[in-house]
């Protein structure tokens, strides 16, 4: 059985939370050593037997039960782990492992098909921006999906808010004080997947190149307000 980029990410994120690769392959009804391939793939550290049973002996049949109930009418994971003294992610293995959906999660409105076609003067400038700009990251950790992000200058967080708006999301622009910046992240698979189309990936700063834009002026508009400015070299001799 063939698993989706989406799927592989969720079963990193559920592992590195404390799951273990039993009870992985029983939700994803597939064999242990698909499982640890996946997470050999995306370079997790595969946990040893004892390593895995230490986890869970960190919690009582009864504190188990106890949570598992708590979380159900609306406890967050965070004041769990607060008040039986261990790490959130324990907490969020253990309601898991009981087959409990994780409703401890922040949703967002986002318009993921932003970058679909047609290209409009709007998208070409945005990828051009995200070219220069932005930041594509991978599901890594308890990252479960990847993700894009447009981080600049403080005084430039009106343009940052712009794109929010064309994205039509609900994810907030947040400030970065240790940087003087601010940032947008924005967590989608199918967001991600449309930008690769035009060569905003995760290795475009080695490997970025324009696909199907080299002559669109909006995009290298955005381009240019991303990077400020072109520069043209002459040699002598």
């Amino acid at each position: 059985m063939k698993l989706s980029s989406e799927q592989q990410a969720v079963i990193v994120s559920r592992y590195e939370s404390g799951e273990t690769r039993h009870s992985l392959s029983h939700s994803f009804d597939v064999s242990d050593d698909l499982i640890q391939k996946i997470l050999r793939m995306h370079d997790v550290h595969i946990r040893l037997h004892t390593e895995a049973h230490a986890a869970r002996r960190m919690l009582t049949p009864s504190q188990e039960d106890e949570i598992c109930q708590r979380f159900k009418t609306g406890t967050r994971q965070y004041v769990l782990g607060k008040e039986f003294h261990v790490d959130p992610r324990i907490i969020l293995a253990c309601i898991l492992r009981h087959g409990i959906p994780n409703h401890d999660r922040r949703h967002h409105t986002l318009n993921e098909g932003a970058f679909d076609p047609p290209m409009t003067e709007e998208k070409a400038y945005w990828l051009g921006m995200l070219m220069a700009d932005g930041h594509i990251a991978r599901p890594r950790g308890h990252r479960a999906h990847p993700g894009m992000e447009l981080k600049l200058q403080k005084r430039d967080k009106a343009h940052v808010e712009q794109l929010r708006i064309f994205l039509d999301t609900s994810y907030p622009v947040k400030a970065v004080p240790t940087l003087d910046a601010v940032t947008l992240r924005i967590a989608s698979a199918r967001l991600v997947a449309a930008l690769s189309i035009y060569g905003v990936t995760h290795n475009k700063t080695l490997e970025g190149r324009a696909q199907g834009l080299e002559m669109n002026r909006h995009f290298w508009r955005g381009m240019i307000d991303g990077d400020g400015h072109i520069s043209i070299a002459t040699y002598a001799g």
